[in-house]
């Protein structure tokens, strides 16, 4: 079994792998070797609202009706250059937060496998100094309402 692939924009124009009726899922050329062989595949999408289907092709080049589902992409959504203004980073056995922002900022952070470690708000133009009992590596996550950030930091 392979794999055929369509991407529907937002504006509707479509992308398909090996063109095929993207309501039937049915072909309309044969012999092309272009399809899928694994069960992942990688793009580079810009942001965006998207279909996105998946269709079965046996070796007879029959396909099955695409399987669809609507994705919305934002790869800036972990990093808003708004936040850019907050700093984080490691100082000893502590996560600083530097808020230099004229808001209060909330914060998650969490260690790699999910752990929620601590939660808080550091104040609008203010520090704050998060101690950490043991080594490794965390993620922050900042909000200020509107936008949010994720940061990784090490603490050695």
């Amino acid at each position: 079994i392979r794999y055929n692939l369509y991407i529907k924009y937002e504006d509707n124009s479509v992308y398909c792998l090996v063109p095929a009726d993207i309501t039937t899922g049915r072909l309309k050329v044969n012999g092309l070797k272009s399809f899928i062989q694994t069960n992942s595949v990688k793009l580079n999408l810009p942001k965006g609202n998207y279909t996105v289907g998946v269709a079965a092709i046996d070796q007879a080049y029959a396909s099955s009706a695409f399987a669809t589902l609507k994705l919305i992409y934002d790869p800036t959504g972990l990093q808003d250059q708004i936040l850019d203004v907050v700093k984080v980073k490691a100082v000893n056995n502590t996560v600083l937060i530097e808020n230099n922002l004229d808001n209060n900022l909330s914060f998650d952070i969490f260690a790699v496998d999910g752990r929620l470690i601590n939660s808080n708000t550091v104040n609008a133009n203010s520090t704050t100094y998060v101690p950490i009992h043991y080594k490794g590596v965390y993620l922050v996550k900042l909000n200020d309402g509107k936008r949010t950030r994720v940061e990784k930091v090490i603490i050695n």
